[in-house]
């Protein structure tokens, strides 16, 4: 299984990873990223291909926040945005790599 952090640093802010059973009683919901907390949440029983995704998926969300991109995107924009970063950094750095 691989590992995620359970703490990351993003444009000088400290952010926590918790694992967590569900996520806002959503069972679609895989991963949240809370920045007036600075948490990241990530259900706790994804594999191992999602799970990377799901984390990186968050931390986009993050650094889009951190960076004040959230301000020029609408939401659809910003989603659309982490999840094509997201998908294409686990597949090319991380799950590529393995399948040699």
């Amino acid at each position: 299984m691989p590992k995620i952090p359970q703490k990351i640093v993003i444009f000088g802010r400290n952010i926590v990873v918790k694992r967590v059973k569900t996520i806002q009683d959503d069972a679609d919901c895989l991963g949240l990223y809370d920045a007036s907390t600075g948490i990241i949440y990530i259900q706790r029983d994804l594999e191992d291909d999602l799970l990377q995704e799901t984390f990186l998926h968050e931390v986009f969300h993050a650094i889009v926040e951190r960076v004040g991109l959230r301000q020029a995107l609408d939401m659809d924009a910003e989603e659309m945005l982490v999840e094509m970063l997201a998908k294409a950094i686990n597949e090319a750095f991380l799950i590529m790599p393995r399948t040699k």
